[in-house]
């Protein structure tokens, strides 16, 4: 039992080691919106995820702003 843990533990540690962290960070300060992120892996994938966050905050604040 205690070397089926064993190797359990170390297969979820191998699975672990290709899933991809990534943060997004925002701050508002004065009326401007800082956003940063970093990642583990894959920066050109999280790269353009967040190109195309961007793009989706400026088309919600057009449509806001159009509709006020």
């Amino acid at each position: 039992p205690l070397v089926y843990a064993g190797f359990g533990l170390l297969m979820v540690g191998v699975i672990m080691s290709y899933v991809s962290h990534s943060q997004v960070w925002a701050l508002e300060q004065d009326g401007v919106l800082y956003v940063g992120g970093r990642t583990n892996r894959a920066q050109v994938a999280f790269e353009r995820e967040l190109l195309g966050l961007l793009e989706a905050l400026d088309a919600a604040k057009a449509s806001t702003s159009a509709s006020a």
